[in-house]
Formats: C-alpha cells, structure tokens, sequence
C-alpha cells in the first residue's frame, strides 16, 4: 500500500498490483480506481512534506486525521474536507467545509 499527494489536487491510497482504492480530490470529490493515478506508475522519491502528530497524518496538501474523538477526516488544505469516517463506523463523502484538521 501507498499513500501519496499525485500533484496539488489528488491524494491517491494504492495497492502494488496497480488497483487504487480511493482518489480524494481537493474539491471535496472522491474517486475510485483510475489506475493513471496509482501511486505506484513512478518511484516513490525522497519523502518531502509528511508530519506525523499525535492527530494526524499530513502529506503535503492533505491531512487524515482525528477531527475529535469520533470523528476522521480526510481533508486538502484549501479548505475541502473530501471523507469522514466515524466511530459507529459509517461514512460521509464530501465535499464539504466542516470536519476538516486543518
């Protein structure tokens, strides 16, 4: 698995045989498997722009983290949260403005 920021807009989650499982796209969108955006098509480089805290995960324009304790949010830095996921286990697509780690 590969979690990487594709350009300012896409951050892809992909899988070494190709498959992505998501795309979340900094207009709130989200994606499926659109293999040109696998973040496996070109080497991975050195790591630029990825901070781990105790919240959240950043990877240069996108966080996935904690937005309290029952809620994770997938959001672009822009403002656009693209994914919530909650504790009861459901989930919300974006886009949407609230919900978002930045």
């Amino acid at each position: 698995w590969r979690i990487k920021q594709m350009d300012q807009t896409h951050l892809s989650i992909s899988h070494t045989d190709g498959n992505v499982a998501r795309i979340y796209r900094s207009d709130g969108t989200v994606h499926g498997n659109v293999q040109t955006f696998s973040g496996y098509n070109e080497a991975l480089g050195e790591p630029t722009c990825a901070y781990l805290t105790d919240t959240y995960l950043q990877i240069g324009d996108w966080r996935v983290g904690a937005y309290d304790a029952s809620h994770l949010s997938v959001s672009h830095r822009l403002g656009q949260t693209a994914m919530i996921y909650r504790t009861t286990g459901t989930i919300h697509r974006g886009p949407r403005t609230d919900f978002n780690t930045w």
